[in-house]
């Protein structure tokens, strides 16, 4: 399941700073945590100007430096309620994370929750999801959050929607701006790949720079969009070719109008960083 919550940041109910008493928390921060979340006031513009003053009842200030960390213990609670559903006795773990006893993933607020596609295990995420709603406040919303079932029959799938209320997703889909999908990547799949690195050498800005410009950009945009996709997947072997053509001519001011000659052999200038590279 890959669910989204709604509002994340606007609608935390503040009674979950009452959770820091559990996670052991010194007992003369809670006091300065809890004032700082409720106090709170806000005014409406109206034509440039503010009118009228009033409090927040609940949520948490986007853009205040202390609001990502307290999402994240949010979250923290809603990871150690998963953690607890894994061992109800009808819980059965998805077949590729049961050695790990994994039910989800979690970055920021992009959930997934992974289970058995059965109906007493989805049925035991969905207490976990209304628990945690009815003590942060937080709901998954319905109309953005997916189910993916791959395998499983037309009746089973039919239960499984129903119970979770959720809409049928079809892979691939994008999760932490990397598109997923169940089978190995293909030279085709990989055009995403191609087309963020060639977009970042086309721009008009990029193609003025001089040459150590330019080699900063390769070492430091290039290379980390690809080793971002190289961590996740394995890539063609053709892709990583294409990638150090399209770096090396970026480099020397290559393009398909005008060819320039190459000053240094690339097995030269892209070397092991443990020989000062």
């Amino acid at each position: 399941m890959k669910i989204d919550l709604r509002k994340a940041y606007d609608v935390v109910n503040w009674e979950i700073c009452g959770a820091l008493t559990g996670y052991r928390f010194p007992k003369s921060s809670i006091p300065l945590v809890i004032t700082c979340v409720s106090s709170p006031y806000f005014t409406i513009k109206v034509n440039g100007e503010g009118h009228g003053i009033f409090a927040g009842k609940r949520g948490l200030r986007q853009g205040d430096p202390m609001s990502p960390l307290l999402f994240v213990l949010v979250m923290e609670y809603l990871s150690r309620v998963l953690k607890c559903m894994g061992d109800v006795p009808n819980f059965n773990f998805h077949s590729m994370c049961k050695h790990l006893k994994l039910t989800h993933l979690i970055f920021a607020d992009d959930l997934m929750i992974l289970c058995r596609g059965d109906a007493g295990s989805v049925t035991r995420v969905m207490e976990a999801l209304t628990h945690f709603s009815e003590v942060t406040g937080l709901v998954a919303n319905v109309e953005k959050s997916n189910l993916f079932v791959p395998g499983i029959d037309d009746g089973t799938q039919g239960q499984l929607l129903e119970i979770t209320g959720f809409t049928l997703g079809q892979l691939p889909i994008r999760y932490l701006g990397l598109p997923l999908s169940s089978k190995k990547w293909t030279r085709v799949d990989c055009q995403q790949l191609m087309m963020k690195i060639t977009n970042q050498t086309n721009t008009r800005y990029s193609k003025l720079l001089s040459y150590d410009a330019r080699i900063q950009v390769v070492t430091a945009v290039l290379f980390s969009i690809h080793s971002f996709w190289w961590s996740v997947f394995i890539l063609p072997k053709s892709i990583l070719m294409e990638v150090d053509k399209i770096c090396k001519n970026y480099i020397w001011g290559s393009n398909e109008e005008k060819r320039k000659v190459l000053l240094v052999a690339w097995r030269k200038f892209v070397v092991q960083k443990s020989s000062e590279g």
